[in-house]
């Protein structure tokens, strides 16, 4: 699993580089599967919540608005996938960002809206 990670860190290494390579099959395939795990609002809102910190799963229903069980099962999905890591403490698993390079592709996507105006009503500089 760790493989997987470096393969597509280092995938996105070469796009960004721009730097021209031939990616393979898998490769491209597991990109796309990450991107699918990151493509959910939930998730994306789980992620913003556990930026530079730990919840447990009532903190993460607190802070997103949504059920235990809808939270439960993307918190599995992305532990299984390695994007977060979990700890046990007494009846308590706080879940943590497991996978760094999942918060930098976020903040690469943020910024570069920011700088498209993306979300603002006037973004095409018309009224």
């Amino acid at each position: 699993m760790i493989l997987y990670y470096q393969a597509v860190i280092l995938s996105i290494n070469v796009i960004f580089q721009s730097t021209i390579i031939m990616i393979n099959e898998l490769v491209i395939d597991n990109m796309a599967e990450r991107f699918k795990l990151l493509g959910e609002p939930m998730r994306l809102k789980i992620l913003s919540a556990l930026n530079k910190t730990e919840l447990c799963v009532q903190d993460l229903v607190d802070k997103t608005g949504t059920g235990q069980a809808n939270i439960s099962k993307h918190l599995a999905l992305m532990a299984t996938n390695g994007i977060l890591g979990r700890r046990k403490d007494g009846l308590h698993v706080y879940y943590y960002i497991k996978d760094d390079s999942v918060m930098k592709i976020c903040d690469l996507v943020c910024k570069r809206m920011e700088n498209l105006n993306v979300g603002n009503n006037n973004s095409s500089g018309t009224e």
